[in-house]
């Protein structure tokens, strides 16, 4: 076993646990994930047919330079690296919870998302907001210093069931805009009619600093707000919503945090 990579391996573990990091699934598979290193370089962790669990290291050529062999009757720290890659990944707890409440098996709770990193395009977080539920969310929205162009919002649905796309007929989506070049960020709807209302100013001024959402819901509506800008969404038509970003193709990062109340 390689010291040196173990010890890549434990860090990695503890910036998975807190966010820190992001893994993505290699192709359609749920049994591989790939972290690339900044400037080049891939860690690979995963899990054989026969449950045991390996972590790979790859130059920026894809030439393997180390790596570690983990046996299932012996497992310990890759396996646990594993573990964590998988399910904050795939986002295994967050899915869980919207299916168990949609079943009634489990009542509506408050929940928080700590920190969660949107970086690819129309990247979206795998549990849904059934407003219908909830009372307030509170969304921050941290974008890097280097970020310039983004976009973070929800495509509503009246029934959980959602466009495929961004938006569509019957299918409402709000988002935020920061577009590069502009030191505002405003704020973008188009109607169950799939009709665009014109972006409309939110924030003044703006120099990446900590966006806040709030959205408080009452049984006919959802009022949200940021800075500047108040919205009134009827609830039966922007009853679920999916929260998703992206950037028109351009390089983006957002660390989002968000606080759902019950």
């Amino acid at each position: 076993m390689s010291e040196r990579l173990l010890i890549v391996a434990k860090e990695l573990l503890e910036r998975t646990r807190s966010g820190q990091v992001r893994w993505e699934s290699v192709g359609s598979s749920d049994v591989d994930f790939r972290f690339s290193v900044a400037g080049g370089g891939v860690v690979v962790v995963s899990k054989d047919a026969t449950d045991d669990y390996h972590v790979y290291l790859f130059n920026a050529s894809t030439v393997q330079v180390d790596r570690i062999d983990e046996d299932s009757k012996h497992a310990g720290p890759i396996k646990e690296l594993y573990e964590v890659v998988h399910d904050k990944t795939l986002q295994v707890d967050e899915t869980y919870a919207t299916l168990e409440e949609e079943l009634g098996l489990r009542k509506p709770e408050s929940w928080t998302i700590e920190r969660l990193d949107f970086v690819a395009e129309d990247q979206e977080f795998a549990r849904r907001f059934d407003f219908g539920r909830l009372r307030s969310v509170i969304l921050t929205v941290q974008p890097t210093h280097d970020t310039d162009t983004w976009r973070i919002g929800w495509e509503f649905s009246r029934d959980g069931v959602f466009s495929g796309w961004r938006y569509g007929p019957g299918h409402p989506l709000w988002h935020l805009t920061k577009n590069p070049g502009e030191d505002a960020v405003t704020v973008d709807y188009y109607d169950m009619a799939a009709r665009h209302v014109a972006g409309q100013p939110a924030l003044a001024g703006y120099k990446n600093e900590v966006v806040l959402v709030r959205v408080t819901i009452a049984p006919a509506y959802l009022d949200i707000s940021v800075g500047q800008y108040n919205q009134r969404l009827p609830t039966p038509d922007h009853r679920f919503g999916r929260l998703y970003a992206w950037a028109d193709g351009r390089p983006y990062q957002l660390s989002v945090s968000a606080t759902a109340t019950a």
